[in-house]
């Protein structure tokens, strides 16, 4: 299984990378990201293929010739609400919506596999309309996780468990999420749209799943 993910070098974007390359069902991962993807020294990255991009809304053809037959993409493109307020209403709308729509073209007019399973976090009026263009040949989820806690540094890790601790529902743990992420793309789209408490449940099961796996 071929799968893009976008926006790689974000903080959830590494976390589902690295669990993708892991992953024995996906065989190819296209980084799609403005610049290269950091991996641990212990990680596999036999599976990884990174494509650089200028610009989101752009997609020359050496760069659709890499997105062709993918089967999934997780998109992580985006402008949290916390930082939305620095930024011009146009900036927002180019980075959130339109850079997602036409990235989701872009894979299409490539060839993709089918059905094509796309999952992000917003636009999911937009991104619905182009699935149904395509008689189902592309399936969209929605996942709306809430405040996205790490413990990849001792400072991250004070406020993921601060978080955590003052706000036990509306917090998801990045491996977590970035677990359920993948399994939804890699299996059958369980919902049309994910809360957060839908992938934070999912997220630990999976994740508990692999460390007893791990174990045996």
């Amino acid at each position: 299984m071929k799968v893009i993910i976008s926006g790689a070098t974000g903080l959830v974007a590494t976390a589902v990378v690295q669990q993708s390359l892991a992953h024995p069902k996906i065989s190819k991962v296209i980084a799609l990201s403005r610049r290269a993807v950091e991996l641990p020294d212990n990680a596999d990255s036999s599976k990884l293929k990174q494509v650089l991009v200028k610009d989101y809304n752009e997609y020359p053809d050496h760069i659709l010739e890499e997105l062709r037959g993918a089967h999934a993409c997780i998109w992580t493109v985006a402008i949290t609400p916390s930082k939305s307020m620095t930024y011009r209403w146009e900036d927002v709308v180019k980075i959130c919506q339109t850079s997602t729509t036409t990235a989701l073209h872009a894979m299409i007019s490539a060839g993709m596999a089918e059905p094509f399973h796309f999952m992000y976090g917003e636009t999911e009026n937009m991104l619905r309309r182009i699935a149904e263009q395509h008689n189902g040949l592309v399936q969209v989820c929605t996942a709306r996780p809430g405040i996205v806690t790490s413990d990849a540094t001792y400072a991250r890790a004070t406020w993921g468990s601060a978080v955590r601790t003052l706000n036990p529902v509306a917090n998801v743990g990045r491996d977590e999420l970035a677990a359920a992420m993948i399994h939804q793309v890699v299996n059958t789209f369980d919902k049309k749209v994910l809360t957060n408490a839908d992938l934070k449940t999912m997220g630990r099961e999976l994740l508990a799943q692999q460390s007893h796996i791990g174990c045996e």
